[in-house]
């Protein structure tokens, strides 16, 4: 699965999420696999680059709670899916998940700071 995670951490191999309503703590980290989505893109003709800043982008403009706890940070990793997510939702209506990290594949931030939000970088690993 490759999953988008808006934090500021860059390496949360050891962390877990948080259940904010029954403050559990998940066996993993809640993100929004964006699989099928890059997929679909790259079948489009963009490259991965290209398809997970837009997709990222399209989850800020969405809903932009967690991007604007990170200051618009954001990581793209492959993950194991674990489990459905309680709350949260993806630009598509898709429920987050919970899941263990494998590896990451990049880092982006998201310029939230002007009148139009843009994707400021993004680093492949």
């Amino acid at each position: 699965m490759i999953a988008l995670r808006f934090t500021t951490n860059r390496n949360e191999e050891s962390f877990t999420s948080e259940d904010q309503v029954n403050k559990i703590q998940f066996n993993g980290l809640c993100v929004y696999d964006i699989t099928s989505e890059v997929e679909r893109m790259i079948e489009d003709d963009y490259t991965f680059e290209e398809a997970v800043s837009i997709i990222a982008l399209r989850q800020v403009k969405f809903d932009n709670w967690h991007a604007q706890n990170t200051k618009g940070n954001f990581v793209i990793f492959n993950a194991d899916f674990i489990e459905l997510e309680r709350d949260n939702q993806d630009y598509l209506g898709n429920r987050a998940v919970i899941a263990k990290i494998n590896n990451y594949t990049a880092f982006g931030q998201i310029d939230m700071q002007s009148e139009y939000y843009r994707c400021k970088s993004l680093e492949l690993i």
